[in-house]
């Protein structure tokens, strides 16, 4: 939430699509199948959801964000809006309200993030539906001070991001939390009282908006959706555009001088011509920019994530006397957990290998993955430990029957708490009352490290079993024994957004890595 103030805005997004299309559904359900309607609602969720859970890409981005996704969603609030006309006739004396324990005990024993979504929608139905009925629930939640947090609900939910993310350059911690609720809480506040009551009340402007949305829906609406639709096709980037400019507003609202995107200034060091890069891991043989050929009898292959994108510039330096060839995916281009067996990539890379196996007289593979954001992004994170450990087994079981191939894996960098940004402002405008030592202000505990450690008990497991599998230790490169270090040696940031590696940093870093792996290798002759 602190690294960009829009990131809520997905949702807002989601809702005027739907809004779009709601309209004219609702006209056609309630003209031509009115006494059905419930029974067509019911049928697209379920619909919906079904597409969801069958045909659904597995991608979270997909799963999460999009309308298709969402669309469930929305239609049952919409039927909870018919239903409630029906519960004035028939369900009048029905307590519902009470089905919401068993519903909220079974969210703990579902991961899938759309079951979890489903039981959530069903038991804000219910409470929607029993909001006049005398129950435990709805003594609590007549509460004034909950009634009130309802009311301001809407503009709190639209100005909490950018409240945290503007107070995470000066505040740290405990501080940083408690300063960004309150001021979120009196920011939407003030914004409901002098804007959203002050508009629903004003029924002059409200006619006059009715008036011009009807106009717009029945003389401009398709011509206006045409060329949006017209302008998307021509232009993709539109929406990243837009983004963009957002983002350069909300920037200029910081004080400090030296404010800049490094985002988007060290992403833009490093090169993209092998990271997504589906071509190259169809036919590595028309990608030269990948596939290093220095006619060797040793193949370094760089395999992962954006974590060895961001080595993609210094292979080439390696000192190592081989052909190199280096691909990277983005977390979401992958199934989770990461080195599934079903995953199109991983089979993709398999046979890489074994037809090189043909050409090389030892292949090198160098993996460098973020086990803990692939275990975010894996849907069902229940025993995902075990998972991942059969997934890794299964891989590199099925490459150590051919003795030419070593595997090396790159320990989990850790991550830091603070961006760039954040660390540089904290330096030079330090509102913190706590924390005041600008030496060591923006270094982190090593808990990051510590959560890696189930994970990491896989991996050295692997290194025991097989004698083509080595992990390659690393955080003794950014932590000491108690903690880990915003800034190397130089006073350099290690990372620019808390997870990757600025370009002068991967520079150093991938020389470290290299002379592990020399050391590593001059040991095993």
């Amino acid at each position: 939430m602190d690294e960009n103030p829009f990131v809520h805005t997905w949702s807002l997004a989601v809702e005027e699509q739907f809004y779009l299309f709601y309209p004219i559904f609702l006209l056609f359900v309630l003209n031509y199948f009115y006494k059905k309607k419930i029974k067509i609602f019911l049928f697209l969720i379920v619909a919906s959801l079904t597409f969801i859970f069958l045909i659904n890409d597995k991608n979270i981005f997909t799963e999460f964000y999009s309308i298709f996704s969402r669309f469930w969603e929305l239609l049952i609030g919409c039927m909870t809006f018919f239903l409630m006309e029906r519960k004035k006739k028939d369900l009048k004396n029905i307590n519902l309200v009470y089905l919401i324990i068993p519903l909220s005990i079974l969210l703990y024993f579902f991961e899938n993030i759309q079951i979890k979504l489903l039981l959530i929608s069903i038991s804000s139905m219910l409470i929607i539906m029993n909001y006049k009925n005398n129950n435990f629930l709805n003594n609590i939640l007549k509460n004034k001070i909950l009634l009130h947090i309802g009311k301001i609900s809407y503009s709190l939910y639209l100005w909490h991001m950018v409240v945290f993310f503007l107070l995470s350059f000066y505040f740290l911690k405990i501080e940083y939390y408690f300063l960004s609720i309150v001021s979120s809480l009196i920011i939407a506040n003030i914004s409901y009282r002098y804007v959203e009551v002050n508009f629903t009340k004003n029924e002059k402007l409200i006619k006059k908006l009715r008036n011009l949305f009807q106009y717009i829906s029945y003389k401009l609406f398709i011509p206006i959706l045409a060329s949006i639709i017209i302008i998307l096709v021509l232009n993709v980037s539109s929406v990243k555009k837009i983004e963009n400019n957002f983002f350069n507003s909300i920037s200029k609202l910081n004080i400090h001088k030296e404010f800049k995107d490094f985002n988007k200034i060290e992403r833009n060091k490093f090169s993209f011509a092998c990271h997504e890069n589906f071509l190259a891991l169809d036919n590595i043989d028309n990608s030269p920019k990948c596939f290093l050929k220095n006619n060797q009898n040793t193949l370094l292959i760089f395999f992962g994530d954006s974590h060895t994108w961001t080595m993609h510039p210094f292979v080439k330096d390696f000192n190592l006397e081989s052909d190199k060839l280096k691909l990277s995916f983005n977390s979401s281009s992958f199934l989770h957990p990461i080195f599934r067996p079903d995953d199109v990539n991983i089979k993709k890379i398999k046979k890489i290998i074994e037809d090189q196996t043909k050409n090389y007289e030892t292949i090198h593979l160098i993996l460098s993955i973020d086990h803990l954001f692939s275990k975010n992004l894996t849907e069902n994170k229940i025993n995902f430990q075990k998972k991942l450990s059969s997934n890794y087994n299964s891989f590199v079981s099925e490459l150590s029957s051919n003795s030419k191939i070593k595997i090396f894996l790159l320990e989990d960098k850790p991550s830091t708490n603070l961006t760039m940004n954040q660390c540089l402002t904290l330096k030079k405008i330090n509102f913190s009352i706590i924390y005041r030592d600008t030496d060591v202000l923006c270094d982190y505990s090593k808990k990051i490290v510590k959560d890696f450690q189930e994970i990491k008990y896989i991996f050295k497991n692997l290194d025991k079993n097989y004698d083509n599998f080595y992990l390659i230790e690393t955080n003794n490169y950014f932590c000491d024994e108690k903690k880990c270090f915003f800034h190397n040696a130089d006073s350099k940031p290690f990372f620019y957004d808390k997870k990757h590696l600025t370009y002068d940093s991967a520079k150093q870093y991938s020389y470290f890595v290299e002379k592990k792996i020399v050391k590593l290798l001059e040991r095993l002759k």
